[in-house]
């Protein structure tokens, strides 16, 4: 169960989001300086503050606008149509875990192609998922020396590129496929 729970999770990272309507903003000029980071539990432009759990995901919701809008750009569209091509597993850290190496095709047609790896201890599920994004393939190799260090303490680790999508250039699969929307590779 595991492991298709997180190969739909990956799908929907792989996949973004919809975005919905932009809600107004002002611009960047047009915000006030700040001497100190911005409360999380503060709504945005208002004293309304956090409270429940609905105002929680409210909340996240409107931190996710407030970075698409100043960040990075809108989500591409959810598919949920995320079709597995190939998994190789193996053995690693002396029998203690499995190492998965994950080939996906998602978006409309399937003609994004994209892949993770993902390491997940043996014999449980994991505590929780550490999600590492690398900036490119090759950094996924730094992550070796301290792998086996969160398999020992019960966690999984995700390792995620988003530099394959569109090689952080003007074009590319995620963009040939969603050519209306003009999303960051960030978002991909």
């Amino acid at each position: 169960m595991v492991r298709l729970s997180f190969l739909l999770g990956m799908a929907v990272i792989f996949s973004g989001e919809a975005s919905g309507a932009e809600p107004s903003f002002p611009t960047v000029d047009e915000l006030a300086p700040r001497e100190k980071l911005a409360d999380p539990f503060q709504f945005f432009g208002s004293d309304r503050r956090v409270k429940t759990r609905q105002d929680w995901e409210e909340r996240c919701q409107e931190i996710r606008k407030l970075i698409e809008h100043y960040t990075c750009g809108p989500a591409f569209p959810q598919s949920y149509n995320a079709v597995v091509e190939r998994e190789e597993t193996s053995e690693v850290y002396g029998a203690k875990a499995i190492h998965h190496k994950v080939s996906l095709k998602v978006g409309p047609g399937h003609v994004i192609a994209c892949g993770f790896e993902y390491v997940l201890p043996k014999g449980k599920n994991p505590k929780s998922m550490i999600v590492y994004i690398c900036p490119r393939q090759e950094h996924v190799d730094e992550t070796i020396p301290w792998r086996e260090k969160i398999i020992d303490r019960g966690y999984g680790l995700a390792m995620v590129v988003p530099g394959q999508f569109n090689g952080y250039k003007e074009n590319g699969p995620v963009k040939d496929a969603f050519p209306g929307i003009k999303g960051n590779t960030m978002m991909d």
